[in-house]
């Protein structure tokens, strides 16, 4: 058995980050209802969508504090923290693991609905139809189910596989065998089956950032073409900037350190505590970032903090934000 030393400053490293991501997206949340947004409008619901993903993943990896381990061609993604016991942490593990994939299907939507807006308006016309949006929907539905059976198959901790993990993974101060867990080993289990399940999600994050790249190359494109700026064009450029930013984040802090992870037990390199705890706080750090981009790059919400915080001469529209809430907090007491 070969021991896995755990750094103890880790817990205190993502508790922290978790907390100034609970700020930042509480900061967007109050934003977001106090500044109704006027040239974005159809986008409000996603910043919405996005402000309750974060807020469930950053209080997720708070209670879990998960760490990627690797050891003897076996990978574990495993609960260290104070809600680590099965089967409720099993639960909570994977529900944050599924929030992360359903950011990364959203803003696929998105790109999506962009370049079909841009440069395939007769098509998206026709398809602006709610039997469309319900194909659209079942399509996206189809492909969480997916990503949730190969987890459930390919991933999940039953008896054998927590008796294999604890015989060859020594962890100090956690019970392999309670601990929720969820990985896969070259050494057990891994037919030709359980093999391809664990290829096909990689391959299908690899889809799914080629269909991001395409739909942005041909969006940039488009407006980079466009012979008339208008207000519509302007909009649709600080839109696919704001995309782009969106889509980066998913890429850099949580697919880069999955596909690395991933990786790992097909060398038979093990982690170290470094390689484990830069995983664990790329991970920690995904939820952070999104309400802060969004602050930053959409000009009304922008101009609204800095409007708060007095950083500038408030303008109209914020003046009467202010006294539509005052009147109606007077009006309801």
């Amino acid at each position: 058995m070969m021991a896995t030393d755990l750094d103890d400053s880790l817990p205190i490293t993502v508790i922290i980050i978790s907390i100034f991501s609970l700020l930042t997206n509480a900061v967007l949340l109050i934003v977001y209802i106090r500044c109704p947004l006027t040239k974005m409008n159809s986008y409000r619901y996603f910043f919405l969508l996005t402000v309750i993903e974060d807020t469930l993943y950053s209080i997720g990896i708070a209670l879990d504090i998960p760490r990627v381990i690797s050891e003897r061609f076996t990978l574990i993604f495993i609960a260290t923290g104070i809600v680590r016991q099965q089967p409720f942490s099993n639960i909570l593990h994977v529900a944050y693991c599924m929030t992360f994939f359903i950011a990364v299907v959203t803003i696929t939507n998105s790109f999506i609905y962009r370049y079909m807006l841009l440069c395939r308006t007769t098509l998206f016309h026709k398809c602006s139809t709610m039997k469309t949006m319900v194909l659209g929907l079942l399509v996206n539905s189809l492909i969480i189910l997916n990503i949730l059976l190969v987890f459930y198959i390919s991933f999940w901790n039953d008896e054998g596989f927590s008796g294999f993990v604890a015989k060859n993974i020594d962890i100090p101060g956690i019970n392999v065998r309670e601990a929720a867990f969820l990985g896969f080993s070259l050494k057990y289990g891994m037919d030709t089956f359980h093999f391809s399940l664990v290829v096909e999600l990689i391959l299908l994050l690899i889809v799914i950032c080629l269909i991001n790249v395409y739909c942005a190359k041909k969006i940039r494109d488009f407006l980079r073409n466009a012979k008339q700026s208008n207000n519509f064009l302007s909009l649709q450029r600080q839109i696919f900037v704001l995309l782009l930013i969106q889509a980066a984040c998913p890429v850099v802090f949580l697919v880069i350190p999955y596909c690395f992870a991933m990786f790992l037990p097909f060398t038979g390199i093990g982690s170290t505590p470094l390689i484990t705890n830069i995983l664990s706080i790329s991970i920690a750090l995904f939820p952070v970032f999104n309400p802060i981009v969004v602050i930053v790059f959409v000009k009304e919400y922008r101009s609204f903090i800095l409007d708060v915080m007095r950083l500038r001469k408030p303008s109209e529209r914020t003046v009467k934000l202010f006294f539509r809430s005052t009147t109606r907090a007077l009006d309801t007491n």
